[in-house]
């Protein structure tokens, strides 16, 4: 039993145009998709990068797979570093270690080999 009656009122129409109307949302949208990007294209990237240099689209697969499923194992532990050592003390590390890890990965090139004559 509820001691306040029950609203009769519908209620309101919340569209996309009144949330991104409201203050300093379209910023920090804009700001997460643009921080976000560059987790979307690695996967893309790696694969590309395996296939391009002679290697299998299922090993490009399975190394795209691989940097998605690590990935997403090391969000929550992030979030918690950041939680207890603060944002900068946390992004500045991962963000320079990342592309770091990424450029150091070496894969032989075997279209060199592929177009040379046997």
């Amino acid at each position: 039993m509820s001691l306040t009656a029950p609203s009769t009122a519908p209620a309101p129409r919340i569209t996309y145009g009144a949330v991104l109307g409201s203050p300093h949302v379209a910023r920090l949208l804009g700001g997460t998709l643009t921080g976000r990007l560059p987790n979307a294209m690695a996967p893309i990237a790696i694969l590309l990068w395996i296939t391009a240099n002679g290697g299998s689209i299922v090993f490009g697969g399975l190394l795209s797979a691989l940097y998605g499923l690590a990935s997403a194992l090391a969000q929550p532990v992030k979030g918690r570093l950041m939680d207890r050592y603060g944002q900068t003390a946390v992004h500045v590390p991962t963000a320079l270690l990342n592309p770091s890890l990424l450029l150091s990965s070496r894969w032989p090139d075997r279209t060199a080999d592929q177009r040379s004559p046997r």
